[in-house]
This record gives structure tokens, sequence and C-alpha cells, in this order.
């Protein structure tokens, strides 16, 4: 990615500094060439006559709505055949102040690498972030031994609101391609189809998890805590990519997010 004074690249900070602020906060690095959204080298840097950090904060400032704060302009003096230019790093933290309207009058969140327009629950779910817990997943997969083809999909829980968690939902949805060895304490629902941000359709098994602090202690602002590992075992082909999605909700909070992954 690389800044500069066109209108459409005004419009595009705008949209990707309020997507990071909307959702987990973030950095944007300006002056590197992506291959599949991983950063593979160092292009031709950015002008520093032409475009300062005071024009991009005043960018940030002037075209998104309420105004962020905390966002920090780093400057990378660059070297060699670049030497005379430079990147910038945009550090974006979670904003207090949620949500943050861009540009074109529109609320945008992260989602699977892009900035993508929030629908209007979750605009009202981020207006009350401090007011409920918020609870997100990571899931991770792991082989059970080096080169087994059964393989752990380790499903990790974290609360980035002030207000503890003692009551949620969870569920998990694995592509149905995918071999299910062992549920690790959810239940198996409905199957499902799911669209994810390219329009394409998976199929899917459901599995649920409800928790109360009956059962088990509230989750606080900063801590992670892992639930049961469900058991998987790998496909035959190694070469796809595999959807495994997560929805978590509970009292004023409702959140989706989807990863694929490969064998």
């Amino acid at each position: 990615m690389t800044l500069s004074k066109y209108e459409g690249c005004k419009k595009e900070l705008s949209k990707d500094v309020s997507a990071f602020a909307n959702s987990d906060g973030g950095i944007l690095v300006y002056g590197v060439v992506e291959e599949g959204n991983i950063p593979v080298r160092i292009d031709n840097g950015c002008d520093p006559v032409k475009v300062t950090r005071e024009w991009i904060e005043q960018v940030i400032d002037s075209r998104i709505q309420r105004k962020i704060d905390g966002i920090r302009i780093h400057q990378v003096d660059l070297s060699g055949e670049n030497f005379g230019r430079v990147l910038y790093v945009i550090s974006i933290p979670q904003s207090v102040d949620a949500p943050h309207m861009a540009d074109d009058n529109r609320y945008y969140k992260r989602y699977n690498f892009k900035s993508s327009p929030m629908e209007d629950y979750e605009v009202r779910d981020v207006r009350r972030r401090h007011d409920h817990p918020n609870l997100k997943l990571q899931c991770f997969i792991y082989s059970v031994e080096l080169g087994s083809i059964e393989k752990e999909l380790k499903i990790d829980i974290y609360n980035t609101s002030s207000i503890p968690a003692e009551y949620y939902g969870v569920r998990l949805y694995i592509d149905k391609r995918i071999l299910i060895l062992d549920h690790g304490g959810f239940m198996l629902g409905a199957d499902a189809e799911l669209l994810d941000e390219e329009g394409k359709t998976h199929l899917v098994y459901c599995l649920l998890k409800p928790v109360s602090n009956t059962t088990s202690i509230p989750i606080w602002e900063g801590e992670t805590f892992g639930l049961e590992k469900v058991k998987l075992m790998a496909p035959t082909s190694n070469e796809d990519k595999y959807f495994v999605g997560w929805h978590v909700s509970g009292p004023g909070f409702m959140n989706f997010d989807a990863q694929t992954f490969t064998f």
C-alpha cells in the first residue's frame, strides 16, 4: 500500500483507519507490496515532501467522525536505492468512542483483511461496547503428533470490554469437508450454509456451547481462556482452503468472524 493526495486514497485512508478503530485496533503500513495479504517487499515508499505525517493526521481528523484518540503515525526512513523516501506506520487503538464514521458516511469494520461495511446491529453493539462485555474468539489448528493427520482445533476466548462476561454462548462453524472426531464438549447442532465476504457459500457443521457463571468463572478484560479442543481429521487434499467460523454472543454483544485454513 502507498499513499498519495488523490481523492480516492483519502477515502480509503478514512475507511481503513475507522475500521480498525471500530474493531480491535491494528497497524497500517504504507510503502510495502502485498501478495495474498502478506507483505513481501518494500516498494518505492512515499515522498516525505509531498506526503507528510501532518498531512496524514489532517486527513484522518477531517474525514472521520468522531475524532479518534490515540492514533500514532511513525515515519521510517528508507536507505539504499530508496534513500530519501519513507514508510508510514499508523498505529490505531481500539476506540472507546466508537463507532466512527468514514468519509462516505458509512461505518466500517475489519474482516478478513478488508474494511467492510458494518451491519446495523454491529453499529449498535459497538456503541454499547463499554456498557457490556465484548467477547471474541481466536482459532488455531495444530497437529496432535508430528506428521499425524489427526488435528486439534484450539479455541481461545477473550474480553475487550472492562465489563466481565458471565453469560455467553459460542457457535463454531466447521467446513463439512473436515471430519470431526471429537466435539470437545460442544453440542452438535444443525448443519448450516454460510456466505463469506466474497459471496462464496460454505456448507458447515454447527457446534454449540452455552456458558454461565454458575459453571465457569467470569472472563475479565485482557484475560484469555481456552475452551475445549475439537479433534479433527485432516482432509485428503492439503491444497484447498477450509472454512472455520465462529459466533459468540451474550447480553449486549454479538460477534462473528471466520478464517480459512490449509492442512
